[in-house]
């Protein structure tokens, strides 16, 4: 026999209907805090993670310090060349070593390898990496325009060389110039190329031409950053042609736009005292200043002609 009556079960189903309003009406508000607060911390990491990439922009600046680390660590780098394995090991070292300085941090900037020959059943590469005015856009996920006609400046390191001053301030240059550039959005996209083995001028405008453009890209200008011979005490310090084309130079630092024709590239190696050819046992602070100043003075000159 049911001992309960209808009247008491219909109590006990709006009592629980009851209880169960309550607690809506109790939840609604924590839900509104807990919706706030989370809206609130999500608000503060992204303030946070811009002050961090602000924070970042600020370091990537040029300053004495990572010119300084940098000379440091390329004058550690034992003797590199291309007749050897040891010496094809330390190319490798070098290549590691400017890429590893460059990409870490949020750059966004990633070195492409491009083959460059086969010794002792080896591959050698050279590598590449570009600022354009493209790159924010690829970093935000937007739709980059496809197959688009490029002029491009290249900036050609070796990375064959000996334990000297002027190697490894080139070798800290390179770098700290291209992070320098990553918010740049120039006109002209400027390809910073690291080879592996020391070529005279035509040699390298080939290899560039043949092998480091792409088939919508026109190469207006290469630029090969060499050590300087020897030094006078009368010099400017400042960047000289060492052979090619002087206008190159005078573009540059003139602010004025290539006027030569498509498919004829200018082309020079330049030099700089920061680059001077002296062995060395240590990095001073004099050298390091003046490789700052070389690589300030770089910085502008490319900025002037890919605008």
């Amino acid at each position: 026999m049911d001992n309960h009556s209808p009247d008491h079960t219909e109590e006990q189903i709006n009592e629980r209907s009851a209880r169960k309003y309550w607690w809506l009406l109790m939840l609604l508000p924590i839900g509104l805090a807990v919706g706030t607060i989370t809206s609130l911390v999500q608000h503060l990491r992204k303030d946070q993670i811009e002050q961090e990439q602000a924070a970042f922009k600020v370091a990537v600046e040029l300053n004495v310090q990572d010119i300084g680390t940098a000379m440091d660590g390329a004058l550690v780098i034992g003797e590199r060349n291309m007749e050897s394995e040891l010496g094809r090991k330390n190319i490798r070292s070098t290549r590691r070593f400017i890429e590893g300085v460059v990409s870490p941090g949020g750059t966004g900037l990633q070195f492409q390898k491009v083959k460059s020959t086969n010794i002792d059943e080896k591959t050698v590469y050279q590598s590449y990496v570009d600022i354009t005015k493209y790159q924010k856009d690829k970093l935000e996920n937007k739709v980059l325009p496809l197959k688009q006609e490029r002029q491009v400046i290249a900036v050609l390191i070796e990375l064959e060389g000996e334990k000297t001053r002027g190697n490894a301030a080139k070798l800290a240059i390179i770098p700290s110039v291209i992070r320098s550039l990553a918010e740049f959005k120039p006109e002209t996209t400027l390809r910073f190329i690291l080879a592996p083995a020391r070529k005279d001028l035509s040699g390298h405008l080939a290899d560039t031409r043949q092998q480091l453009l792409g088939e919508k890209e026109t190469l207006l200008a290469l630029i090969v950053l060499k050590e300087k011979p020897d030094a006078t005490a009368a010099e400017a310090n400042d960047w000289t042609t060492l052979s090619g084309d002087p206008q190159l130079l005078d573009t540059l630092k003139g602010n004025t736009q290539f006027t030569q024709s498509p498919g004829s590239p200018l082309s020079a190696e330049l030099t700089h005292p920061a680059l001077l050819n002296e062995k060395v046992q240590e990095i001073t602070e004099p050298q390091v200043n003046v490789a700052l100043t070389a690589a300030s003075q770089l910085r502008d000159m490319l900025m002037n002609g890919s605008r």
